[in-house]
């Protein structure tokens, strides 16, 4: 390898070195201006993101008697407080998840900065950060950017203490060693499959023969994991989070029992249909390579963990422990996530939280591999791609800021529901009747209960997901176990980009299963809209 090979990436990062701090700088700046241009003071057509706020309200209003059960608790927990101060301010509660995703660049600078060459932390950095499908989830409800912050939190802590000299003396490391165990339990808590991350770490540990620290790291995780079982045991009275949707997820289908749970063939296909999905479509989709809609492409899959492989293999022969961690731990969770999600669910979100720590493995296989004979011809090569894939994420952010700036203007200046679709207007604006003009003893059945809580102004709903039966009696024998007075039946589109006349047809199903057998047990109540009606009915039990 020719000197002269060597001091051109060895000149790039001298001068990134000189100048960390400003160039941190400005990436944290204009990912911070990019989020705020891209800032949307309205939820999003999902779910969980209004299910995560309801749960946070719920834990304001009584901690211990209420625990969320859907997923992991700790995020509704954290939301609590901001709810308690601010109430529910959706504009607050997302500028908070905009700092979180500012932390999580700046703590992602600082658990690798000179541990890894400065050219690749920077154009990972830069990458996500300008990216306009992390800065869509930046400020949004959902757990991202979050969990986010959370990863480089520990990532910072877990490398932090790895630097010191003797972390088999207990009496000299178990500070730190108590810092990285809560860290686990924290993650646990807060994403059901991050669990594997001390599988992750102890890999790490096994490999170095350094059995001590895989203890020292056990213990302490263990504690905080069962004082935790413990307050939900016998303060919340819930089972525990891993055994209830560990047991959800061998089911076929995760909202049907009866189909039955998945066997061993079923599994391994369902983790290679997620690998095509996340890893052969998402992930070239946020990164801007792929358009949004494209199928996706097994070939796309073979170049990710070939790079991934080739990245694994350089830290394990050069002996840096931090990308060791960084790509065990992707690795560990990817996994884990293949296995327990549904491949039908194939939510572009359940990987963008990998994709920092998978860019760092894909960029540092590069850097080594050009450090070879040809050095003089790849190392070019590479700072070339290494400044393509962020102008990539750029281009794609630059379109859509200018559109969205209209919006916001228009939602600050007090119309909070501009931009939103008809059929979603008219949905907002019957939970807002709902919460104005329904007593306390009525509760209304709908289709998305989490969202009409929060515009309702905090009042209850009962979720029709599916219709369970063909028979009148039997769904309307569930309305009435449930105290059911009033369903709210919309019309929210299958397309969301446009109205196709298609629309998510459960609650129609379900009442015209009870009209057709009662013509009198509905009664229209009240009606928003001109087009894509959203309807309130009244229900005449017989």
């Amino acid at each position: 390898m020719s000197d002269a090979s060597n001091d051109f990436m060895s000149k790039v990062d001298a001068f990134l070195a000189k100048r960390e701090k400003l160039i941190l700088f400005f990436i944290l700046l204009i990912s911070t201006a990019f989020a705020l241009f891209l800032f949307d003071t309205k939820l999003s057509d999902g779910h969980d993101d209004s299910l995560y706020i309801m749960s946070g309200y719920k834990y304001y209003k009584d901690f211990f008697g209420y625990f969320h059960v859907a997923n992991a608790p700790f995020y509704t927990m954290f939301l609590a407080l901001p709810i308690a101060i601010f109430g529910i301010n959706l504009i607050i509660l997302k500028l908070i998840s905009v700092l979180c995703f500012i932390l999580f660049l700046f703590f992602f600078f600082k658990a690798l900065r000179q541990r890894i060459p400065y050219i690749i932390l920077f154009s990972v950095m830069l990458t996500v950060g300008i990216n306009s499908r992390f800065l869509f989830y930046s400020h949004q409800t959902f757990t991202e950017s979050f969990f986010l912050f959370l990863q480089s939190l520990f990532f910072f802590f877990l490398f932090k203490h790895l630097d010191k000299e003797n972390l088999t003396s207990i009496k000299d490391s178990w500070q730190g060693w108590i810092l990285v165990g809560f860290m686990l339990f924290i993650l646990a808590i807060t994403k059901s499959v991050s669990i594997v991350a001390v599988s992750a770490v102890s890999l790490y540990f096994l490999i170095q023969k350094n059995f001590k620290a895989i203890a020292f790291m056990a213990v302490p995780f263990v504690f905080f994991f069962g004082i935790f079982s413990i307050l939900k045991r016998f303060i919340w009275e819930v089972p525990s989070q891993f055994a209830s949707q560990g047991g959800k997820m061998f089911l076929k289908n995760y909202y049907d029992k009866s189909q039955g749970t998945e066997d061993f063939p079923g599994m391994l296909q369902r983790y290679f249909d997620n690998f095509d999905i996340y890893i052969s479509k998402h992930l070239f989709t946020i990164l801007g390579f792929r358009e949004f809609n494209s199928e996706s492409n097994l070939i796309w899959g073979i170049i990710a963990i070939t790079l991934f492989g080739l990245g694994l293999f350089w830290a394990i022969k050069k002996k840096n422990k931090y990308v060791q961690l960084l790509l065990f731990y992707t690795l560990a969770l990817t996994t884990a996530t293949f296995f327990a999600l549904q491949a039908h669910w194939g939510q572009e979100r359940l990987i963008l939280v990998y994709i920092p720590f998978l860019l760092v493995g894909f960029y540092y296989g590069l850097y080594m591999l050009s450090k070879g004979k040809l050095a003089q011809i790849t190392q070019p090569i590479l700072l070339i791609i290494l400044i393509i894939i962020p102008y990539v994420s750029l281009k794609a952010t630059w379109k859509n800021a200018p559109n969205n700036t209209t919006k916001l203007r228009k939602n600050l200046r007090g119309d909070v529901l501009y931009g939103l679709t008809p059929d979603w207007i008219n949905y907002i604006k019957m939970s807002e009747w709902i919460g104005k003009n329904l007593s306390d003893s009525d509760y209304v059945a709908c289709r998305k209960p989490p969202k009409s809580f929060i515009y309702s102004g905090g009042k209850d709903f009962y979720g029709i997901y599916r219709v369970p039966s063909q028979d009148a009696d039997t769904l309307l024998s569930m309305l009435r176990q449930r105290n059911v007075t009033h369903v709210m039946m919309a019309s929210l589109r299958i397309d969301p980009s446009k109205n196709t006349g298609q629309t998510i047809t459960t609650v129609r199903r379900y009442l015209s299963i009870i009209q057709q057998k009662y013509p009198n047990a509905l009664t229209q109540v009240h009606v928003i809209g001109q087009q894509e009606q959203t309807y309130l009915f009244k229900i005449n039990y017989p």
